[in-house]
């Protein structure tokens, strides 16, 4: 697979700590491997990061009777680097195993990855943020629902036009479109039911599990266990979604019922809160993701459905 590689690195103690400069790389560390360890050693495996400053932290403790541990630890580009350091006996080393993957990979061989993203409408909007442009489905649909419609532009529809619309768009439209279009034109009583149909029952965003925060900011809950192996950067990955403002709890984008967004993990191809927070999921896994505006659309927004410095919530679900 293209910008994909298997990765090792020994650290020997004598030599601690060793650096690894993650500039256009993703690392995936998976496994560590005691070697030269004496029976009484114990030999700790710490990590840190640019982005932690001066603090460690202990990924693994390994000794004779214990010589290997699975990993499952994912670095970032914006980490800057990462350095490991062994201590314990004095000709011990640790060997470290995972998988690197190329931040720009280049995926044209892929033809059926690029075609279904390229359907997607979030896609679009997580990739770099930029203002959302007008689907011509939404300009076709009109001309069904009014074949004798004058070719002038027609007056902004009532608040209870909008609300039949809603209704008879729900069952097939990407509701991600009608919130787009709405949002431009209207009415402010208007705004206001679609605020309450678009919004999240409490209920749905509470997670089984606390909220972990990562150094990065962002927030993971698991709502539902998986099942198989876990995701790695660099493999497909297909995953229902459902994006809230944070602020209000309403709902501005989802995926469509039986067509879950697909795209590569660790390859940049959405926002950065989607790509850390899917790392590591099982199929049939439920998260919740709080995304902070720096890991999603920034200062800039996103057209008028996401504005600028916006924290926002996903929940995401692993089809495949």
């Amino acid at each position: 697979m293209n910008g994909e590689q298997f990765w090792g690195i020994p650290v020997p103690v004598r030599n601690s700590p060793v650096t690894y400069n993650l500039e256009g790389k993703c690392l995936h560390v998976t496994q560590c491997a005691l070697k030269n360890g004496k029976k009484d050693d114990l030999v700790v495996l710490e990590v840190s990061t640019e982005t932690l400053g001066n603090r460690t932290l202990v990924l693994a403790s390994l000794s004779a009777s214990h010589p290997q541990a699975v990993l499952d630890a994912t670095f970032f580009e914006s980490d800057g680097s990462v350095t490991f350091h062994a201590r314990g006996g004095k000709k011990a080393s640790i060997h470290l195993t995972g998988v690197v993957v190329s931040a720009g990979a280049d995926n044209e061989g892929d033809d059926e990855y690029e075609e279904e993203e390229e359907e997607e409408y979030i896609t679009s909007q997580m990739t770099n943020g930029d203002d959302l442009d007008d689907d011509d489905d939404d300009d076709d649909e009109e001309e069904e629902e009014d074949d004798n419609e004058s070719e002038e532009e027609p007056p902004a529809p009532s608040p209870r036009t909008k609300k039949k619309k809603r209704k008879k768009r729900s069952s097939s439209d990407d509701v991600s479109n009608e919130t787009f279009v709405a949002s431009s034109t209207t009415p402010k009583s208007s705004k206001k039911k679609k605020k309450r149909s678009n919004s999240a029952n409490e209920d749905d965003l509470r997670p089984s599990t606390p909220f972990v925060k990562r150094k990065s900011g962002l927030k993971v809950a698991v709502m539902e266990q998986g099942r198989g192996s876990k995701l790695t950067p660099g493999q497909k990955v297909k995953l229902n979604y459902k994006g809230f403002l944070s602020k209000d709890n309403s709902c501005f984008d989802r995926s469509q019922k039986g067509s879950p967004l697909v795209f590569r993990a660790g390859h940049g191809r959405v926002i950065k809160g989607i790509d850390e927070g899917v790392m590591g999921m099982k199929v049939g896994e439920k998260r919740i993701l709080v995304i902070p505006p720096n890991l999603a659309y920034g200062t800039k927004g996103a057209g008028d459905v996401v504005p600028p410095n916006a924290t926002l919530k996903f929940e995401v679900e692993r089809a495949g």
